[in-house]
């Protein structure tokens, strides 16, 4: 409700200009359930949640088979909530499930040498480029395991980037995700909005780059500069808004061990 009420501060003009304040106020309360821009992701992580718990004691391959299915099943309702839930659930529900052989490939992976890891990159590369090229991610099955294999690919340079000093600033960000995903938007557009005024003589390219550069360092600079003050609280939840606090433990689907992970994992 924070973020999305902060959005929509961003939205409000162009809404009440369009629909006065009637107009303002549904749009404000569709927003619950039609989420702006990016938040979808956001809502969607509890429901993901919510749907595995419920189908622990189902066998593991039907719900991913069923998942897949949905994936693959030409859903579009117009409501974004329902297609990204049919089209995304199965890498959570695979990421949840596979946990143990993730992590197993993810050692494999470690014990590769540096033009191993790049070799088996450039050929994932190649040949994922020529599937898009022949026009084939679309066809049933095929872009469900281009996303899977892309995940793999995913796992290899975050492996091959750990040997790199690098590698420390893109693990930060990615320690801190959740801080770039909810606030990119603020001074992405802001950013667009100047370099098309001041300068648009550099060309959409560079006006791209420079955007995404803003869009990723400006989140950050905020939390650093917030996370000591009051404002701390637009990217880390207060204690009277968490139901209680649990120790992290990864599990498997049907098995109720704790994958033993060190926490630098």
């Amino acid at each position: 409700f924070l973020w999305m009420t902060i959005q929509f501060l961003f939205k409000g003009y162009g809404i009440w200009a369009e629909g006065g304040p009637a107009g303002l106020v549904q749009q404000y309360l569709l927003a619950v359930l039609e989420p702006f821009g990016t938040l979808w992701f956001i809502y969607l992580l509890p429901v993901f949640f919510v749907v595995t718990k419920l189908t622990r004691p189902l066998p593991p391959l039907l719900v991913f088979a069923v998942a897949a299915a949905l994936e693959i099943l030409p859903i579009h309702t117009g409501w974004i909530m329902v297609d990204e839930f049919a089209a995304r659930l199965v890498y959570f529900y695979a990421g949840y499930w596979l946990a143990r052989p993730i992590f197993r490939f993810a050692d494999d992976m470690q014990s590769l040498t540096t033009p191993g890891l790049l070799a088996a990159l450039l050929i994932w590369a190649v040949a994922h480029t020529q599937v898009f090229r022949a026009d084939l991610a679309q066809l049933p099955f095929v872009g469900l395991a281009l996303g899977l294999v892309g995940t793999a690919a995913v796992i290899s340079a975050g492996v091959l980037l750990t040997r790199f000093r690098a590698g420390a600033a893109l693990r930060y960000l990615g320690k801190n995700s959740i801080v770039v995903y909810l606030a990119f938007f603020v001074f992405m557009a802001a950013a667009r909005v100047l370099a098309l005024r001041l300068a648009p003589q550099l060309g959409p390219d560079v006006i791209s780059l420079g955007v995404t550069a803003v869009g990723v360092i400006g989140p950050v600079f905020l939390f650093l500069m917030t996370r000591k003050t009051m404002l701390k609280y637009l990217f880390r939840r207060p204690a009277w808004a968490k139901l209680e606090t649990r120790p992290k433990v990864w599990h498997s689907a049907g098995h109720d061990q704790a994958l033993a992970r060190p926490q630098s994992r």
